[in-house]
């Protein structure tokens, strides 16, 4: 999966408010990796998302020739590679916050929280009285 694209075919099963799903986009971004993006409904997942992640039926699921990689694969040489030239982590956050890229697909935050309050409510009502 080397940057530039070429004729790659390289498709992102994702949902907004993974931090896991954010964190491949901006790798794929950073590295020139040309995708498309498939928005999941974590409630109502899709046949590809099925099929492609069976087991565990999450995000994020990158299809890459038609071989899908699941959740924590999606890790070391195969995005991230040259880990001996990663900068220090403190200098690396100070940049993070300016990069383009980071500013387009990090989610807005108040979104997150709304997302999460509903979340939690809906738990509530389904949860049993003790």
């Amino acid at each position: 999966m080397a940057g530039g694209g070429g004729d790659e075919k390289v498709t992102l099963l994702g949902h907004w408010g993974s931090a896991y799903v954010t964190r491949v986009r901006l790798a794929l971004h950073l590295k020139g990796v040309s995708y498309s993006y498939v928005e999941e409904d974590l409630r109502s997942k899709s046949d590809l998302l099925l099929r492609c992640n069976p087991v565990h039926r999450a995000v994020p699921v990158l299809i890459h020739h038609g071989r899908p990689v699941c959740e924590s694969q999606i890790s070391g040489d195969r995005l991230f590679g040259d880990a001996g030239r990663t900068p220090l982590l403190a200098a690396w956050l100070r940049r993070f916050g300016e990069l383009d890229a980071a500013k387009a697909l990090l989610p807005d935050v108040d979104r997150v929280v709304e997302y999460v309050r509903m979340i939690h409510a809906k738990n509530a009502v389904k949860a049993p009285a003790n």
